[in-house]
């Protein structure tokens, strides 16, 4: 379960605090304009290691709070271009004030880095490995298939917990195949692109 995005650095928001077990924490939220999407980052960090050292995690994140520059700052021209490797998607569920479960994807991040030097290109990009939940083959008005819309269930790495994420599939070579031969309980291996269109309200 990896994701990987290198885009414009539109936002950044950041928190310092002590979490529940006394520890001093950062936390960040980025957000990184690929092509014509958005994608948003949380990154998370405790100040010391177990020896009391400071983290390198939280020494790579401070740097990005303070010396990134975001389009918010500075405007789209002038914003750093990054690179965040190794990420995670999850789905984050809970139920509304009316009583209805939601939906929302997460991603946690670790590492971010600014684009320096050499060719950049504006990628957002995730690979799976998981379990076959289910499968819905979705037709256009013509009866012809449209694209498939296929539920993973992920390891989520830790304490035994896992997420179900749906992955679609809209090239038209790839959908009769998929269709064919993709079936409930097999294991998967996916890639693809990670889709989150921007609406501009006027």
């Amino acid at each position: 379960n990896t994701v990987n995005i290198s885009g414009i650095l539109i936002q950044k928001e950041h928190k310092q605090g002590v979490n529940a077990n006394g520890k001093e924490y950062l936390s960040a939220k980025l957000t990184v304009r690929v092509g014509e999407g958005e994608h948003k980052v949380e990154f998370y960090a405790n100040k010391l290691t177990k020896d009391g050292n400071i983290s390198k995690l939280y020494d790579s994140l401070t740097t990005v709070v303070n010396d990134y520059k975001s389009a918010e700052e500075v405007g789209i021209d002038n914003a750093d271009r990054v690179h965040i490797s190794n990420a995670e998607v999850s789905i984050n569920r809970y139920v509304d004030d009316v009583g209805q479960l939601r939906e929302s994807r997460k991603i946690n991040g670790k590492f971010c880095s600014r684009h320096t030097s050499g060719e950049f290109t504006e990628k957002a990009y995730f690979e799976l490995l998981g379990v076959v939940y289910s499968i819905q083959q979705i037709t256009n008005e013509d009866g012809e298939l449209d694209l498939v819309k296929i539920k993973l269930i992920v390891d989520k790495g830790y304490n035994n917990q896992i997420d179900i994420i749906e992955v679609v599939v809209r090239e038209k070579d790839a959908l009769d195949y998929v269709a064919e031969n993709f079936t409930k309980g097999r294991v998967l291996k996916t890639s693809g692109d990670l889709v989150n269109k921007r609406e501009e309200v006027a």
